[in-house]
This record gives structure tokens, sequence and C-alpha cells, in this order.
């Protein structure tokens, strides 16, 4: 005859409703983030974080953490093993996480108050530029290499133009007849703003310049009296502002869940508030049909352009 302790633990092992000690195993979910501001970012994006992880807690996470990455490849990694359940990231930034890590994109982000946004490209009135092919043999002025309204998206939208680009060190080098010359305002000046930018252009140091829409209308990156002396000339398609992905490592289900949460967020007083924490979010919404298109041109783009961290 078995000991009585040996039947129970048996008996124990075999129940449908003992929950197994890795099940038990409290997890945490972290939200993934590239910048160089490590402890602002934490502070801003750790009340966002803990209303997500609150509730998730379905799924055994019982805490949450926000992790600063330094840059996208990092991130990558940790998107496809799974330390990192969700990101953010703006969608060019956002289209190579996704080709790299296989994460999926689940809504977009307002990131300070916008769902979306676009490129103009503007001139001084007295250039005589009208169109891409007016800007060949001249240059073009972008802010930074990392700039999605003031490099990706331009430079994206004159090559799928047709056009070829050709960087430039200094604003004293000269492109080739049949290219459009390109250079980085960081990379001239030791301050680089959109109203330097403007100033570049209105001063006619370079043909043209390029940033976003919001710039365009925002005296403090172009002043009126300066406004009066420019025009845009062309201008790329809409793009959102900034994206969430989720980690594959995360189940559809899972995927559905935090979807959900993000959607709600804003009718909550609680995640109003997170929301304006980080970054002063103001909601987060489904992609539209229009958003998945242009997300697709950006998907088919990307590997056009140099990939920086």
């Amino acid at each position: 005859m078995k000991p009585a302790c040996t039947l129970l633990l048996l008996t124990l092992l075999s129940s449908p409703f003992v929950v197994s000690a890795q099940e038990n195993i409290e997890k945490t979910f972290t939200f993934g983030i590239v910048s160089n501001k490590a402890q602002s970012k934490i502070k801003k994006a750790t009340p966002l974080t803990q209303y997500v992880t609150e509730n998730m807690a379905e799924y055994g996470y019982a805490k949450g953490a926000v992790k600063v990455f330094k840059n996208y490849r990092q991130l990558a990694v940790a998107l496809e093993n799974g330390t990192v359940q969700i990101a953010t990231a703006t969608p060019f930034n956002a289209m190579t996480l996704e080709k790299e890590s296989n994460s999926q994109v689940l809504a977009i982000r307002w990131k300070k108050g916008l769902q979306k946004y676009h490129t103009v490209f503007f001139t001084n009135k007295e250039s005589g530029i009208e169109s891409f092919s007016d800007l060949r043999g001249k240059t073009l002025v972008f802010e930074k290499r990392t700039s999605t309204s003031s490099y990706y998206l331009p430079a994206i939208t004159l090559l799928n133009h047709g056009e070829k680009l050709q960087y430039l060190p200094s604003p004293d080098d000269k492109p080739a007849k049949d290219s459009i010359g390109y250079l980085f305002l960081d990379e001239q000046l030791a301050q680089s703003n959109e109203i330097n930018l403007s100033v570049w252009v209105y001063k006619q140091r370079v043909a043209a310049g390029a940033f976003s829409n919001f710039n365009w209308n925002n005296p403090k990156d172009l002043p009126e009296n300066m406004k009066d002396k420019l025009a845009i000339f062309s201008r790329s398609v809409e793009i959102p502002r900034d994206l969430i992905l989720a980690s594959p490592s995360m189940s559809l289900e899972q995927q559905r869940k935090i979807t959900s949460i993000l959607l709600d967020m804003d009718t909550t007083h609680e995640g109003s508030l997170a929301l304006k924490k980080f970054q002063n979010t103001k909601k987060f919404s489904a992609l539209t049909p229009e958003m998945r298109a242009s997300l697709s041109t950006v998907r088919k783009s990307v590997h056009l352009l140099p990939k920086v961290d």
C-alpha cells in the first residue's frame, strides 16, 4: 500500500485545477523606447506603462517597466526575443523594426496631439523653382539624418519621383547637373533647428528646404515676415505621427487586448493623465485605410535610405 502523502501528491499533480510554478511567476510588461535622454523618457512613459500593465494582469503581468535603448537595432533584438512587449517609433523606424524583429503595428499614437503629418518642400519665391526637376543641379537642406519630416520622408519622396540625390558636405559644394544636392543643417551649425533652416532658404543659401506642415504653420519655426517671401512647391504623402508595435512573442489575443487598452485610454481619467505625461499624447487610434496605404509606401521605400541609429 502506497503512503497517503504519495497518493495525495499524485492526485494534485493530475488535477486540472493546479497552476504550475511557471504560470505563477509574476511577469514584467516592458515598454521599449529609443532615446539619448533615458531618465526623462522613463519618467514620462512610466504612467502609461503602468496603466497598460494593470489591464494586462489576466496574462500574468504584475509589474511594468520602461527600457530605453541607444538605437533601433538594440530595440529590434529586444522585441524579437520578447524582453520588450511593446515599443514606440516613428513610421520609418517602425517599418525597420517590423522587418528586423517581425513585430506588429498595433495603433497610431497622437504624439504631441497630432495624428498625422507630411513634408512640405519650400523655396524663396525669387528662386524660380516650381517642381522637383527645377532642383537638379541645386541644393536642398534637411535638418538632420534622424528626422522623419526633414529627411526620411522628403528623400523618399524625391527618390520615388525618379530624382537622383547627392550628399554634399558643405553648401559651397555643388551637385552634378542631373542630381539634387542635399546637406544636413546640424552638420553645418552648432544650433540646428527649424527656424535656422527657414533662414537658409529665405536668404537663398540653399535653393530649397523641407520640414513638416506643422513647422510651416508654426511662427516659432517660420516667422510671418519670412513666410511671405517663401512658397511651397510640393508636398509628400501624409503619414502617422507615431506608432505602437508589439513583440512577436505576444499572442494574437494579447495583441488585440493591448490594442483595445490603448484605444480606450483617453476615455478614462487615469488613462488621459498617463497619455498627457507621455509627450502630450492625445490618444491612440486604429490605422485607417489611408494610413495603411502610406505605411505601405514607407515599407516599400525604407530600404532606399541608409540605416541610421
